[in-house]
């Protein structure tokens, strides 16, 4: 981890607004969820989400946020999935849930946008705790193409995530993460199953 954050952090100057807030482990089939979370990062961010549960391993979110730009406030929008192709659930076979996905993120800007299209792949342990709940560590190593039309660039940056997800109550999720991507910072985020 020591060798890789230098090459991460210097692989560019503009990451996610929306940090990961996702384990590898799915939604399920027909679950919704609905989200909100605070970057406290090289650029701020507030953002919320609605999630869905497309099949018993496969997942979306789109997502809305506000960025602080220096003097303004601007748009981020977004969208991600991920398919879980390992799960602890289905017995000893597998050490840790797993998921591979893809995400967009459009940022606006003062002077133009950021176009971000990238694949993630997310693990994640979930530990019963003894009073109830579960407490899962999570992180996501993701590849994506940065475009910004400011200046007609695109170059391919790498991102790193770590943090972990609380399961409070069976409706509600807390998370703490940490991003290296360009956007460095910590993140916290609060889900709710609402379907």
């Amino acid at each position: 981890l020591a060798a890789i954050c230098p090459v991460l952090t210097s692989a560019g100057d503009f990451g996610s607004v929306f940090g990961t807030m996702s384990t590898a482990q799915s939604f399920g089939q027909g679950r919704g969820t609905l989200g909100i979370s605070a970057g406290i990062a090289d650029n701020n961010s507030i953002a919320g989400w609605f999630g869905f549960g497309m099949s018993k391993y496969v997942d979306g979110r789109i997502k809305l946020g506000l960025w602080d730009a220096g003097p303004s406030t601007l748009l981020a929008l977004g969208a991600d999935f991920k398919w879980q192709f390992w799960s602890m659930a289905e017995g000893a076979r597998y050490p840790i849930d797993m998921a591979v996905g893809g995400f967009i993120e459009y940022e606006d800007m003062d002077r133009g946008s950021v176009l971000q299209i990238g694949s993630q792949l997310v693990g994640s342990y979930p530990i019963k705790l003894y009073q109830g709940g579960t407490l899962s560590p999570y992180g996501r190593l993701n590849v994506r193409l940065v475009s910004t039309s400011a200046d007609s660039n695109s170059d391919i940056k790498f991102g790193l995530n770590g943090g972990v997800a609380w399961d409070f109550t069976r409706l509600m999720r807390l998370y703490g993460e940490f991003q290296l991507d360009g956007n460095d910072g910590v993140f916290f985020g609060i889900e709710f199953g609402v379907m």
